[in-house]
């Protein structure tokens, strides 16, 4: 039956209904997402207005008290300082004097105790005025008010008392111009008898009921958020997991069409051995079948490299929101839920690097880099990595290291870290009881030999056959229990091939199984100074100007959420000929350069940024979804100055600009 997500056309391989489905999952995981983030700024708004409608109703009380406290104390004591700051209060709270920096319960104790005012702020703002502003609804306003208006009508009794101690009585038109003999007797009655204490009382009233107003609101609204944040983390997880599913359907689906066409090639070489009075015929078809198989194979990278590019610019998306509302989430529940998204994440993302190594490696494309290594502190980190799991199943781990052997060796550290990783990995996956034991010793002629040992289930003797088979993985995939996509071993064996060394297996089901790798080396000196400073990657120290070249906003909103908060300004444009543009305008000390934009992309953009000389000091940080080993090389070439591949983490982002942060800043010292 013919499969209908691949239709084969003049082109290679030509992606169908799968993918569209699957772009539209990675859509709805953004979106909801993003849709997560401005659920939390809207919950952390309305408890801070919250908050704020709850200061401008204790602002009405303190100033209420304040104000009963000050005219009491003149009527007694009859000093005119008191009498000022009565009326001091009564202005800030009527918007007629500016309000203090400081204004709190204490304020006027300080006030009193070093006869000095503080300096008020700027603007002048009244307490209806205030209260105007916070949007309250009509009810909460009426409370507030009703409150104000009772407020002011007991500032009327107090004004009346301390003008009885002076002496000063109104007149008919209610102005205060009669003097006659003061009567402090009748003051001390205004301001202490029963019905001042009666409308004192009706003041506070209106405030209790405004707070239970208030409160029963937001906490509704605040819930209402919660509930919704649930949902949104609820809705991420199901589509990730299918997301992930489809993709390793694509994936599988793709390599096993590939495979056929290898053994086509297979099939002619075959019976071009056969039959040598067909040599001529058969030489004929080989060639054919080659170029199919090239064709195959470079529609394969292309597809695979686009993939990858298609798939790593939303998964940055998903993993960049993911870090930010790691940073910035509080409740333990979605941050669990988030760290389930991340971890499913990171599988998927693990899966197609896997498929790319290997499709590289398998086309002859993939070269390893020699160079100098501290071979005790490389596999010792990788080896407490593994000591922590290990410690978390219950299975002693051990670690081996020949204080004999050379320290520094010439040797591909990227290779060296996947064999180790993939070889340990496998042990702490397989065992469940007992121990992991990893050794290194040097052998004779420069030969590393590496051992890991484990007590795990072992592999039987029907799989050691297909033990570098891609895609085989011990178990049948209905009923598999441990998990991987089975090119964990492939990718390795294929590595120590290219190195020139070997590697062996013993193996025995239920006992255990033991791995010896052999890789040759050469001698190195440390050359001194050469260990790079830790760049601390959690604040950028230093004010930068940055500006960001990315087509996708999702990415603009990633380095946005990022950067937010950071000691730097950020400048977002959308293609090579704005950023140019730009440049010619204003001066800045980082460009985070997309590869893949429109009109101008990023290798272009760099071409000419550095044609011109005006731009000679500006550093350049390559951030691309081509995540392959040449792509990084076209960025260098190209006069960029660092590379990030995406997805990246908020660590890794910010560990560069720090990076290039403290040279920019160390070139303006000299």
């Amino acid at each position: 039956m013919k499969n209908k997500i691949f239709e084969k056309t003049n082109n290679g391989f030509v992606y169908r209904y799968v993918y569209i489905f699957f772009i539209v999952l990675l859509s709805i995981v953004v979106l909801l997402s993003y849709a997560l983030y401005t659920n939390i700024n809207e919950l952390n708004s309305k408890q801070e207005i919250r908050q704020q409608s709850r200061l401008t109703a204790d602002l009405m009380r303190q100033s209420s008290d304040d104000l009963t406290r000050f005219s009491r104390t003149f009527v007694i004591t009859g000093d005119s300082k008191y009498e000022k700051i009565y009326w001091d209060i009564l202005n800030i709270r009527n918007g007629k004097k500016t309000v203090p920096s400081n204004y709190n319960r204490v304020y006027w104790d300080l006030v009193i105790g070093n006869e000095k005012y503080f300096h008020g702020d700027k603007n002048v703002i009244s307490l209806v005025e205030m209260m105007t502003k916070m949007g309250f609804t009509k009810k909460e306003f009426a409370q507030l008010y009703q409150s104000k208006t009772l407020s002011d009508q007991l500032s009327s009794t107090e004004i009346k008392a301390m003008n009885a101690v002076k002496g000063i009585y109104k007149d008919k038109g209610g102005n205060y111009t009669i003097h006659r003999k003061p009567n402090k007797e009748m003051a001390i009655n205004l301001v202490f008898g029963p019905q001042y204490h009666v409308d004192k009382a009706g003041i506070m009233k209106p405030i209790d009921a405004f707070f239970a107003k208030i409160d029963s609101r937001t906490n509704k609204e605040v819930e209402k958020h919660i509930a919704r944040g649930k949902l949104i983390l609820a809705l991420i997880i199901v589509f990730t997991i299918i997301m992930m599913v489809v993709l390793f359907y694509i994936l599988i689906v793709l390599i096993r069409k590939l495979i056929v066409n290898k053994a086509l090639v297979e099939k002619y070489n075959k019976r071009l051995r056969a039959d040598n009075g067909l040599l001529h015929k058969n030489k004929l078809e080989l060639i054919k079948a080659t170029q199919i198989a090239e064709s195959a194979n470079k529609a394969k990278s292309d597809f695979l490299a686009n993939m990858s590019h298609e798939i790593r610019t939303p998964m940055n998306g998903i993993l960049g929101f993911i870090d930010i509302l790691t940073h910035i989430e509080t409740d333990d529940e979605k941050k669990e839920y988030l760290d389930i998204i991340h971890t499913a994440s990171n599988n998927l993302l693990s899966i197609i690097n896997d498929i790319l190594h290997i499709s590289k490696i398998d086309s002859g494309n993939y070269a390893t880099t020699e160079e100098v290594l501290d071979i005790y502190n490389v596999v010792r980190k990788v080896s407490r990595l593994y000591e922590e799991q290990a410690k978390v199943k219950g299975v002693e781990f051990i670690f081996e290291f020949n204080i004999k052997m050379k320290r520094y060796l010439l040797i591909s550290e990227s290779s060296l870290l996947h064999i180790l990783n993939n070889l340990l990995s496998n042990a702490l996956k397989f065992t469940a009881t007992g121990f992991i034991k990893l050794s290194l010793k040097e052998l004779a002629a420069n030969k590393l030999e590496i051992i890991v040992q484990d007590t795990g289930i072992g592999i039987s003797e029907s799989k050691k056959e297909k033990l570098y088979d891609p895609f085989d993985q011990g178990e049948h995939f209905l009923t598999k229990k441990y998990g991987g996509t089975g090119l964990g071993l492939p990718i390795v064996k294929r590595l120590i091939d290219l190195m020139g060394g070997t590697i062996i297996f013993h193996s025995f089901t239920g006992i255990g199984t033991t791995v010896i790798v052999t890789l040759p080396f050469k001698d190195a000196l440390l050359v001194e100074g050469s260990q790079e400073m830790v760049i601390e990657n959690k604040k950028i120290h230093n004010h930068l100007k940055i500006i960001s070249a990315e087509d996708v906003e999702i990415n603009q909103k990633v380095v946005e959420g990022i950067l937010k908060g950071q000691a730097l300004e950020l400048k977002k444009v959308y293609n090579g000929h704005e950023l140019i543009e730009e440049l010619h305008n204003e001066q800045y000390d980082i460009i985070l350069m997309d590869i893949q934009m429109p009109e101008l992309n990023g290798i272009d953009a760099t071409k000419q940024i550095r044609n011109n000389s005006k731009f000679k000091n500006i550093i350049i940080i390559g951030l691309s979804a081509f995540a392959l080993n040449e792509d990084a090389k076209k960025a260098f070439d190209a006069g960029m100055d660092d590379y990030i591949s995406k997805p990246y983490t908020r660590d890794e982002l910010i560990s560069k600009i720090n990076k290039w942060g403290r040279k920019i800043v160390s070139k303006s010292i000299e």
